[in-house]
């Protein structure tokens, strides 16, 4: 943190998120102000946002954060994390895309591979801001359990 903290220049801040995956579907991550986090139930068909465990490097001086997030992915479970980029993209009205946008690619897609859930998301703000100007990056890393007997785990990043 203070190696970061002091490359940064005046004023900046740094979003991160730090996780551990395991083999049995395990996830402990660690947010510094980086989100949405967003995770999606198979068994239910429900979206979850996960909020950050501290504030962003380079905030305060000396930050504290909360315990790392513990969780268990069970099969066909998706782990999404995003850049603000997604949720602030504005339509030629002001409109932003928003959270809810968000869930309900989630919600309809869960059941790809991450790649392609990925790529759905892409479409679907792509296809809401019907070409105006992107202001942020869109960067998404998204892990989906497998079914069982489907294969491995699935893994994405835009």
């Amino acid at each position: 943190h203070e190696l970061m903290v002091d490359d940064l220049p005046e004023g900046r801040l740094v979003t991160a998120c730090f996780a551990v995956l395991s083999a049995d579907g395990g996830i402990s991550f660690l947010s510094a102000g980086q989100g949405p986090i967003l995770v999606s139930s198979a068994a239910t068909r429900s979206v979850r946002m996960l909020r950050p465990q501290g504030l962003p490097i380079g905030f305060l001086p000396q930050p504290r954060y909360a315990a790392p997030v513990s969780l268990s992915l069970e099969p066909g479970d998706v782990f999404m994390v995003l850049t603000d980029g997604f949720v602030e993209w504005r339509d030629s009205s002001g409109e932003q895309f928003g959270i809810e946008r968000i869930e309900a690619v989630l919600a309809a897609h869960g059941d790809l591979p991450a790649a392609e859930i990925i790529a759905q998301l892409r479409e679907a703000v792509l296809a809401f801001a019907a070409g105006t100007r992107q202001a942020d990056d869109l960067t998404a890393v998204v892990v989906r359990r497998p079914v069982r007997g489907t294969g491995r785990s699935s893994a994405g990043l835009l």
